[in-house]
């Protein structure tokens, strides 16, 4: 109490035959009615999911006055967001690479899906990349007998390490 409940995914508790997620829908819907000045309760998925959610108990929609709809992030900002998440893992994007992920971005948008969660398809390309980097390195090193890698090799990011088919795309 005084506080905010946020419930994310919150559709997957009105699957069908799922008595456990009617009961947990139909315990919020009392707290949050028994408790309406003293608690927030948001609510988040994906839009036609929540539609279906909202409308799954003939008290839960009326309960819910306000409704954001966040549109998806464009090209530009899901680069952006690879860039900031590889920096946060301590990562380096080599510059050979950037004409190259305007081609990968502009893929995985079309390739997207009804439930396309793009901020974390940034996260996911970034960690294939991370294997394929890891991978690249390893073999390297395996050919070129105990040679070892410079912090930089190390930490950037090439090309190479972004070469991912349609199909691979298709999954991020």
């Amino acid at each position: 109490l005084g506080g905010i409940l946020f419930i994310d995914e919150a559709y997957s508790l009105s699957k069908r035959n799922d008595t456990f997620g009617d009961e947990a829908i139909d315990t919020v819907l009392k707290f949050m009615e028994d408790h309406r000045d003293n608690l927030v309760v948001i609510v988040a998925g994906y839009p036609n999911k929540m539609n279906e959610f909202l409308n799954s108990n003939p008290g839960l929609k009326s309960r819910f006055n306000n409704f954001l709809s966040f549109s998806n992030f464009s090209e530009k900002e899901l680069h952006e967001i690879l860039l900031f998440n590889a920096s946060e893992s301590g990562y380096a994007i080599s510059e050979e690479v950037i004409p190259h992920l305007k081609l990968i971005l502009s893929k995985i948008t079309e390739f997207k899906k009804p439930n396309f969660g793009n901020g974390r398809s940034m996260r996911n390309l970034l960690e294939v990349s991370i294997k394929k980097q890891a991978f690249r390195l390893t073999s390297n090193s395996q050919n070129l007998k105990n040679k070892s890698h410079t912090k930089k090799e190390l930490i950037t990011l090439i090309k190479e390490d972004f070469d991912l088919n349609d199909e691979e795309l298709k999954v991020l």
